[in-house]
C-alpha cells in the first residue's frame, strides 16, 4: 500500500460511489485489485453481533476498536466482508444490520486487502493463513435498483454496455432477438413475427396470416400449461380459435337436447360440429406453395429461435457474467416471447 492510499484510508477520505468500478463475488483478483476501492451490488446475507475487541497489551491503552463478521451475496456468489480497522465500525454495522434485517439490497464501497506475503520457496512469509479482505467502508441500502445499462445496434454487430463494462458482439440472430425483446418490453411478440422481422417470411405473403393463426393456436397450448402452473394467461387475438369456439357451442346444445325428442335440432348439432371441425382441419392441413403442411413451420421456428437467444446469452455469460444471470431469468421464449423487468430491480435500457 503505497503512503498516498493508506492516508486516504485512515483519514476517511474516500472517492464517491459514482467514482468506483463494480466488481462482483467472483471476479478474479489479480495484482491490479489490491489496496483498491470497489462498489458491490448485492444483498447482505449473514451477519454476526458487533463485539467489542480486547486489546489489553501489556498495559497500553488503545482506543476502542468492534469486529464484525458479514456475507454479501450477489448473483454469482457470496464473499465475506471483514470488519474496517480503520473506520467506524459501528455505523457501518447499523448499516449493514439494517440491510439484512429488512432483506433490502445494497450498494458497497470496499477496501481490497491482497493475499499474504509468499516467500522464495512459494509458501506464505507469515503463520497467518490470510485471503483476500474485503473491508466495507460505506454502504447504501435502497428499496430497490433502477440502473442504466445500452444495448446498440452497431449495424454489422452490437454493443452492450453494464455497470461500466462495454462488450461488442458478433451480428448473431439471437442479440436480433433480445434486442427487439428488450426493446419492447412486457410486450408478448410471435416467434413468427420475430423472424420475419430478421430473415422475411418462410411462406408466401397470402399464406403468412394463416400461419400466424396457428402461432396463435400453439400459444394456447402455452397458456394451458400455465394455467396449471397457477400462471396468469396472456390473452392474445386467435384467429383459428373461433371455430374451436363453434364447435363449443354445438356441443353445449347437445347436451340439452334430447335424442329422440328433439332428434332434428340433436342431428344438426351432430352435422354443425363435423362441418366446423372439418374446415379447422382443412385450415390447419393447408399446404403451402412449397407443398409443406403449415403446421410444420410452428416448432421450427420457435425452437430456432429459442436456440439463437440461448447462444446470445451463452455469450453474454462468458463476458458479463452479473449481467446474463440478470438478463436470463426475464427472458421468455415461445411461441410468443417477452422481456420482462421485476419492480424491484429495473433496468432502463437504451436501446
Amino acid at each position: 500500500m503505497n503512503y498516498g492510499e493508506q492516508k486516504r484510508l485512515i483519514s476517511g477520505e474516500f472517492p464517491l460511489f459514482d467514482e468506483l468500478s463494480y466488481i462482483d463475488s467472483k471476479t478474479a483478483i489479480s495484482d491490479d485489485h489490491f489496496y483498491q476501492f470497489f462498489k458491490m451490488r448485492g444483498w447482505i446475507k449473514n451477519l454476526s453481533d458487533l463485539t467489542l475487541v480486547n486489546q489489553n497489551l501489556q498495559n497500553v491503552k488503545l482506543p476502542l476498536r468492534y469486529e464484525y463478521k458479514a456475507t454479501f451475496k450477489d448473483e454469482l456468489g457470496t464473499i465475506e466482508l471483514s470488519s474496517p480497522v480503520v473506520t467506524d465500525e459501528r455505523n457501518i454495522h447499523r448499516g449493514l444490520a439494517k440491510a439484512y434485517n429488512d432483506d433490502m439490497l445494497v450498494d458497497i464501497m470496499v477496501f481490497v486487502q491482497p493475499f499474504p506475503a509468499v516467500d522464495a520457496k512459494g509458501k506464505l512469509a507469515t503463520n497467518q493463513q490470510t485471503v483476500i479482505t474485503y473491508w466495507p467502508i460505506k454502504i447504501e441500502a435502497k428499496d430497490c435498483f433502477e440502473e442504466e445499462a445500452s444495448f446498440t445496434d452497431l449495424g454489422n454487430g452490437w454493443e452492450i454496455t453494464f455497470r461500466g463494462t462495454t462488450v461488442k458482439y458478433s451480428n448473431d440472430d439471437g442479440f436480433f432477438y433480445l434486442h427487439e425483446l428488450i426493446r419492447r418490453e412486457e410486450e408478448f411478440i410471435s416467434s413468427l413475427d420475430l423472424t420475419i422481422a430478421r430473415k422475411g417470411s418462410p411462406v408466401s405473403a397470402e399464406d403468412t396470416a394463416i400461419l400466424k393463426g396457428l402461432f396463435n393456436e400453439d400459444d394456447e397450448k402455452d397458456e394451458e400449461q400455465e394455467k396449471k402452473k397457477g400462471a396468469h394467461p396472456k390473452k392474445h387475438s386467435k384467429q383459428l380459435n373461433e371455430l374451436n369456439i363453434l364447435i363449443d357451442k354445438e356441443r353445449q346444445k347437445l347436451e340439452w337436447f334430447d335424442p329422440y325428442a328433439n332428434k332434428k335440432e340433436f342431428e344438426d348439432c351432430e352435422e354443425n360440429i363435423k362441418m366446423y371441425q372439418v374446415q379447422f382441419m382443412d385450415l390447419k392441413n393447408f399446404r403451402t406453395v412449397e407443398n409443406k403442411l403449415f403446421s410444420d413451420y410452428v416448432q421450427p421456428i420457435r425452437r430456432t429461435l429459442k436456440k439463437s437467444v440461448e447462444r446470445a446469452l451463452i455469450k453474454i455469460k462468458k463476458e458479463q457474467p452479473v449481467l446474463h444471470e440478470i438478463l436470463a431469468p426475464r427472458i421468455e421464449t415461445r411461441s410468443f416471447s417477452r422481456y420482462y423487468s421485476p419492480l424491484d430491480h429495473t433496468i432502463l435500457w437504451i436501446i
